[in-house]
């Protein structure tokens, strides 16, 4: 299907390029322009023989079906400078400006017509995008800071209605950052909650975009079932309709709340698989609407594949709370920095899902001991759902300084190797071990010394110049891997590794790797505090213990469809949006708000036409519309070598009542065919490193 899915996308592009020679030839032949050539596909020569398919000459024009299907080209009498012209007028460059500025300007036109008659057909068809629901609210983004939970569903930005999630991110990503944006929502778990908050979307430095750290929602349905997986062999199949979701081990079971986001439940039960002995999942199915439930147990244990990466199996303490949502209800209970050191009396090392539920098997209230002292009663299935939903941030506890540069407002505050760095201004230090580089004059900063609280205030701006790294303590040690081989426990501090001191705990995953390159076969010495002692264990690296259900779910769509009467307004409306688009996209690239590794070259588009391919025609027709709009305004900027560059030469011409001198022109489109090529390498490059990765 892919191969038919690739050919379709090439097809579909070509077409839009053939039409855009289209307009070029009919408006030729409308000015009396003798066309001696109209192609449909290139015919490259090969050892002197022309590539064709079919070549048909009617009077002066020869129509010619090239072998390479994708786009076309026209070529006029007298239109390129090295052409033989004789003044006749049938010639290009004997017609007015005004006559040959319509010809150029047409191939745009027929672009423009052509996308706005495709989104008339597409949404008359229907076409589905992701919904506006949110799946995941990124842990510290804009959303999150403004209070949005998985499950709200963005209605409006700055009072445009938003229906579709693909709307909705382009919207974010040509604001850029120092605009607000006014973001209304609603909360459908809270009836009749819908709120206007202001946001400052931030730019993600991977993909080069500015967002609000939103994923859209998935729906409960089973998309995809891995084959000979757990859940196949459990007899589930894609359709299911997941109702509700429990788990079972070391005789504590725990049914998660039906009010949460599939995202949630997915989230959650990763992480007790990692660490709960032999546990069982319950799955309440309905196989088709309307039908009885039933319920699917499946009993998970270890798998492990011989080429999997080889782990350590243990997982970081994670006891501090770090950072709590605005206004959230978690705010009333916790206050960041605080570190969890017992559940019911019991000594901790991470406050996590499994090991609240092991603790404490029963709803209720629990007992909560922080370090230093200090205890609290709160509800364990709100505590979870605080966890979970985000709420409530975890991490390591404060990370230690492990070197300060000379002459930088770190060593000015007084800063030294070994102090644990605490806050920041009001940000409370938690698993980042870079700190910003920069620190702002009036920042207050707090760390701790041998067990006291000091601070000091920054008095200008300058480089942080500090370096930090997490304690490496284990949190969890998986059940069957092989730090539970070794003997090694939750609360173990880990000081060496192969004789060497280990600084943070993402110097020990470095280690971890360099082994791994090495020989994973061969033990690995860590050192380890327990307690008031020191031990060594030797530690034979495994492949990747995995305990997965084997299911993926489907995205949650919406359908866009309406009347071809009313399909006429939508594709005006559509044609004007994504024509806008590319003077916002411009903008954005000049303020550097988008990456130009976001363009996307003839092997990207040809990639996205395969993908929609893949989910419908209709979509693929949409995108088709959308490149054709974007082929056609594109091809209108004054830049030399496009049609837009050749309008500008025109527009002197008639100012001026001559033609452009011919060397400057050929000079210019020689530069812009230049920039044109390294911008064609840049993007393919991008485009073949997206589809790859």
């Amino acid at each position: 299907m892919d191969v038919v899915n690739i050919m379709l996308s090439i097809l579909g592009i070509g077409f839009l390029i053939f039409v855009h020679e289209l307009g070029h030839f009919l408006a030729a032949k409308r000015v009396g322009i003798r066309v001696e050539t109209f192609a449909l596909g290139f015919q490259p020569t090969i050892f002197g023989w022309k590539a064709r398919l079919l070549a048909i000459r009617r009077g002066d024009t020869e129509y010619v079906i090239g072998l390479l299907p994708f786009g076309g080209y026209v070529k006029m009498a007298g239109e390129e400078a090295e052409d033989p012209r004789t003044g006749a007028s049938y010639e290009y460059a004997s017609k007015t400006p005004s006559q040959r500025a319509f010809v150029l300007v047409a191939g745009a036109s027929m672009n423009l017509l052509f996308g706005f008659l495709l989104f008339i057909l597409a949404f008359s068809i229907g076409v589905e995008f992701p919904g506006t629901r949110l799946g995941t609210v990124l842990p510290g983004g804009p959303a999150w800071e403004a209070g949005l939970r998985p499950g709200d569903r963005i209605l409006e930005v700055n009072g445009k209605l938003k229906e579709d999630f693909t709307d909705l991110r382009v919207t974010i990503a040509f604001n850029g950052g120092s605009n607000p944006l006014e973001v209304k929502y609603e909360r459908p778990s809270v009836e009749g909650t819908r709120k206007t908050e202001p946001f400052y979307p931030r730019k993600d430095p991977e993909q080069g975009l500015y967002g609000i750290g939103i994923i859209p929602a998935m729906t409960r349905s089973i998309g995809e079932v891995v084959p000979d997986s757990a859940g196949s062999e459990a007899g589930l199949e894609k359709g299911d309709r997941i109702i509700s979701v429990a788990i079972s081990a070391g005789g504590s079971r725990y049914a998660f709340p039906d009010s949460w986001p599939i995202e949630v439940m997915t989230r959650t039960l990763g992480e007790i698989l990692m660490v709960a002995p032999d546990p069982t999942v319950e799955l309440m199915i309905e196989r088709e609407a309307g039908s009885s439930p039933r319920l699917v147990s499946i009993p998970l244990r270890i798998a492990r594949e011989p080429s999997g990466t080889p782990i350590l199996g243990a997982v970081h303490s994670r006891p501090q709370i770090f950072a709590i949502q605005p206004g959230s209800d978690a705010a009333s209970a916790f206050r960041p920095g605080q570190i969890i050191s017992a559940v019911d009396g019991i000594p901790v090392e991470s406050l996590d899902p499994w090991t609240i539920i092991s603790i404490h098997p029963e709803p209720g209230s629990m007992r909560l001991g922080f370090a230093g002292g200090g205890e609290r009663l709160v509800d364990r299935d709100r505590l979870i759902d605080w966890i979970q939903g985000s709420s409530v941030l975890l991490g390591p506890t404060p990370p230690r300084v492990t070197a300060v540069q000379s002459k930088s407002a770190g060593e000015g505050l007084g800063l030294r190797i070994g102090d644990q760095l605490l806050r920041i201004g009001s940000r409370i230090v938690g698993e980042s071990e870079s700190p910003s580089s920069k620190l702002a004059a009036g920042t207050e900063v707090v760390w701790s010394r041998d067990g006291v609280e000091q601070s000091g205030t920054a008095s200008e701006e300058g480089e942080f110049g500090v370096e930090l790294a997490s304690i490496p303590r284990i949190g969890h040690v998986v059940p069957g891997g092989p730090a539970a081989g070794a003997g090694i426990l939750p609360g173990d501090t880990i000081l060496a590794a192969g004789g060497e001191p280990i600084v943070g705990w993402k110097g020990l995953l470095e280690f971890i790797e360099d082994a791994r390159e090495d020989d994973s076969s061969r033990p690995i010495s860590l050192t380890i505090q327990r307690g008031g002692e020191q031990l060594v264990f030797d530690v034979t690296l495994a492949p990747s213990a995995r305990r997965e259900i084997g299911i993926a779910f489907e995205m949650e769509q919406i359908l866009r469809k309406t009347s071809p009467i009313r399909a006429i307004a939508v594709g005006a409306d559509q044609t004007w949006i994504w024509g806008q688009r590319i003077f916002l996209m411009l903008g954005a690239l000049a303020r550097r708000d988008v990456s130009p590794k976001n363009l996307a070259g003839p092997v990207g588009i040809v990639d996205i036409g395969r993908r929609v391919a893949e989910h419908s025609i209709s979509k693929l027709i949409f995108v088709l519309a959308m490149i054709s709009v974007n082929l056609g305004i594109f091809n209108l900027l004054p830049f030399p070598i496009l049609d837009g560059g050749h309008l500008a030469f025109l527009l002197v011409e008639k100012i001026k009542g001559s033609p452009v001198d011919e060397r400057v022109q050929g000079w210019a489109h020689f530069v812009a065919f230049v920039l044109l090529i390294g911008m064609a390498l840049f993007v393919t490059y991008h485009d073949i490193l997206r589809i790859v990765n």
